[in-house]
């Protein structure tokens, strides 16, 4: 889940590139909206939960996953300012112990940094959570069903010496009919901030809050076609000394994908969507700011590719549409507009954004390499106010650079070596927008696994 609370490790076996565990915005609470805007990010919404690690026990197997991922973006409107880097290491390692369960150990060290500036002032944010969990499961079942056809599994993680998640998760599998998951994760969020009035002189923010995600899932095979659904509930409430800066949400998001064989190729449907409130209040001595938001998001993906790889290799088509609709309804703003961002804005804004994108792919294969160039074409309309609230820390550079339509290109490569159970990949892609002002920078993603 794409809010602060950090979705650890969510690598699906499925995909053709990793699965950043760290958020992509800062501030307010708004979860992955950003991927509307960027398209390197994928499908904006909630993605299904990861496979639980209690698999492994099962399977008497073992793994070990290591990964990183960079980015940075510069926007130039203006007075206005704005620099957004990223930049996430983590690894995780997970063995089986005998009779069906599993220890492991997972260490990640993530940097979210965001500077604005404009003539009245300046906000700098950042999110540099780092640490090591400890976690475990075990199949309930092992020492009773032989053949192992069917299991049940518990499992947990818990931050030790960091602020990271805590997840509590089980699940029910029956053979590769169906299976069926659910857990909870909680963590404080710890973001910090500094806000310059123009004055000179610095205020200190912190975000005192604690992120609380429930979700499930259910899948299952029918023939040659699989399917899964799966939904949840996402909260950040306040926390400790945080008067200056405060925020809110209640979010119920949704799933559902289905794969299936037509005409010799896979075809995959996926849908999400998911409806929230959020608020954001952010204080400067006696004066502050007050957002309250509702949003609702959808969208879909459709994906052809063969369902065997030919002799010259895999080709994959997929088609994206997304539909945001924004309403800011209620909005204070500081008298001396001291939060960069937010001069002229006197009233609350709604907004509706749509986004369309057309991405390909080629995999070649060559021994144990891959090699994989891509190249997607991206259409973003937006329509009313957007509100300000809600994008001037959100990274959203299509918005910030005053475009209400703009067509963004995605060109990128993926080399991969695959041999033994071992897994080495590399995936470089760049946006390319036509908003003046805007220099969005290149996305590094490497992955190594190792399964025993």
């Amino acid at each position: 889940m794409l809010s602060l609370s950090l979705l650890f490790l969510a690598l699906q076996a499925q995909s053709q590139a990793t699965e950043d565990p760290g958020p992509t915005w800062l501030f307010p609470a708004i979860p992955q909206i950003q991927a509307v805007w960027r398209p390197d990010l994928g499908l904006p919404g909630v993605a299904s939960p990861a496979r639980p690690e209690f698999d492994l026990g099962t399977q008497e197997a073992a793994k070990t996953v290591l990964g990183v991922t960079t980015w940075s973006d510069k926007v130039r409107v203006g007075g206005l300012s704005l620099d957004e880097g990223h930049s996430a290491f983590w690894t995780k390692t997970v063995v089986s112990v005998p009779g069906g369960g599993v220890l492991g150990f997972d260490a990640y060290d993530l940097r979210e940094g965001l500077n604005s500036q404009n003539p009245t002032g300046a906000l700098k944010t950042w999110d540099s959570p780092a640490g090591i969990r400890f976690g475990g499961g075990w199949d309930l079942l092992y020492p009773f069903v032989h053949d192992h056809w069917i299991s049940w599994g518990l499992e947990g993680w818990v931050p030790a010496w960091s602020d990271g998640e805590t997840v509590l998760r089980t699940g029910l599998r029956l053979g590769s009919i169906a299976r069926f998951d659910g857990g909870v994760a909680w963590r404080r969020l710890d973001v910090a901030g500094r806000l310059d009035s123009g004055d000179g002189l610095w205020d200190t923010l912190n975000n005192g809050g604690l992120a609380r995600t429930w979700d499930f899932r259910a899948a299952g095979n029918l023939g040659d076609a699989q399917w899964q659904t799966w939904g949840g509930y996402r909260t950040i409430d306040p926390r400790g000394d945080s008067s200056l800066w405060r925020q809110f949400e209640r979010t119920i998001f949704s799933g559902a994908s289905l794969r299936l064989p037509i005409l010799g190729t896979a075809t995959t449907a996926e849908l999400r969507g998911e409806e929230g409130r959020e608020r954001a209040s952010v204080h400067c001595d006696t004066d502050g700011l007050d957002s309250h938001l509702e949003h609702m998001l959808w969208s879909t993906r459709l994906q052809v590719e063969p369902w065997e790889p030919g002799t010259l290799g895999l080709p994959r088509v997929w088609l994206e549409y997304a539909w945001l609709r924004l309403n800011e309804t209620s909005l204070t703003v500081p008298v001396g507009n001291w939060l960069p961002g937010f001069a002229g804005t006197q009233a609350a804004g709604r907004s509706v954004v749509t986004r369309l994108g057309v991405n390909g792919s080629w995999t070649v294969f060559w021994r144990s390499f891959s090699l994989a160039p891509q190249l997607g074409w991206n259409h973003i309309e937006r329509s009313g106010t957007l509100p300000k609230a809600w994008t001037a820390g959100l990274g959203d550079a299509e918005v910030l650079a005053g475009a209400s339509q703009a067509n963004v290109w995605t060109t990128g490569i993926q080399v991969a070596w695959s041999f033994s159970g071992s897994r080495w990949s590399y995936r470089l892609t760049r946006p390319w927008s036509e908003a003046s002002g805007l220099t969005p920078g290149f996305r590094h993603e490497m992955l190594l696994s190792q399964t025993f």
